[in-house]
């Protein structure tokens, strides 16, 4: 193994482990040269360790043809914008929550507390949950209840990018499940996870997934759900989860967050395409709670993804490319 660290600002390092001493003993280089760098390393495959929404970083290695684990870069692009995502789904005939798109061009012009005229012209009403586009961990979404908290809400998520979604908020539950390739196009059914919520008209905030600087993942309380405790509810998120997961183009693995109303209808609320594979992380005891154990998971994550190097490389000494 090696490591590429890209430091805060976008510069590029390889340190021999992520020890303060070695990180701080290692030059630091644009991107540039850190390409020409993993070239000279001969990489076999890439597994990314973090997932950021305004860096598509996988598509730099899938340009240099080394393989990725994981969604490829341009659906990965996709599932970071939410806009994007939902229209996806919604195109696909997928359970979204009642919405829209609100674009800052647009929302200058309704500007002094006029932000309601549009909720009600998409025939949305109050309560209603506001989040930018392109951002994760929940960070800028707010749960309104008044005109006044969806203007400040509003003006909030545009901190964090051009695109703001505005959703109608569905009472009841949280529940996550994921989408499972072991082998190509054969999903693994995994439990399902239900988060501890204060009460059925809460929504999960930043301040619920990670602590202070945001480096530090909150333990949040959730439990497991198999098929004997909610046969219904666990075969109906397996099954969303990997119709979300085909229509994405995902790859390997995914997840979807739902709501869960307390009529039993399902919303998606987001979809992610990144995993921790370290034995703590929630990927790896779902897959543990089917029966998987950790080996096996991050194995047959590690021969899909040289498998997928080996087929492009055949299909690359076949083709002949016309520009």
């Amino acid at each position: 193994h090696r490591y590429a660290l890209v430091h805060p600002g976008g510069l590029w390092s390889f340190p021999l482990d992520l020890s303060d001493a070695e990180v701080g003993f290692r030059k630091t280089m644009t991107v540039v040269p850190a390409m020409e760098q993993v070239e000279r390393m001969g990489v076999d495959l890439v597994v990314m360790h973090v997932h950021t929404t305004t860096r598509n970083y996988k598509t730099l290695f899938e340009l240099l043809d080394i393989p990725v684990i994981g969604t490829c870069g341009e659906a990965s692009a996709n599932v970071a914008d939410k806009s994007t995502t939902r229209a996806l789904l919604q195109q696909a005939g997928l359970p979204v929550a009642p919405g829209f798109v609100l674009a800052r061009a647009e929302y200058t012009q309704y500007r002094g507390g006029h932000c309601m005229g549009l909720v009600e012209r998409h025939g949305l009403a109050l309560p209603l949950v506001v989040k930018p586009t392109r951002m994760e961990a929940s960070v800028g979404v707010t749960l309104v209840a008044s005109e006044e908290e969806l203007e400040d809400a509003v003006q909030q998520a545009f901190q964090h990018g051009d695109a703001v979604l505005i959703d109608t908020f569905i009472p009841g539950r949280e529940v996550r499940s994921a989408a499972l390739e072991i082998t190509d196009n054969e999903f693994v059914p995994l439990p399902v996870i239900e988060y501890e919520m204060p009460s059925s008209h809460a929504i999960r905030t930043v301040a619920n997934k990670v602590e202070g600087d945001g480096k530090k993942l909150v333990t949040a309380g959730y439990r497991f759900l198999g098929l004997e405790d909610d046969t219904e509810l666990v075969t109906r998120m397996q099954e969303l989860a990997v119709m979300a997961h085909t229509v994405l183009g995902c790859r390997d693995f995914s997840f979807i967050d739902c709501r869960l109303s307390e009529s039993g209808e399902l919303f998606i609320l987001e979809s992610n395409v990144f995993a921790a594979f370290n034995p703590g992380s929630v990927m790896t005891k779902m897959t543990m709670g089917a029966g998987i154990s950790h080996r096996q998971f991050w194995g047959a994550m590690v021969r899909k993804g040289l498998a997928r190097g080996a087929r492009r490389k055949e299909q690359k000494e076949s083709s002949v490319f016309m520009f």
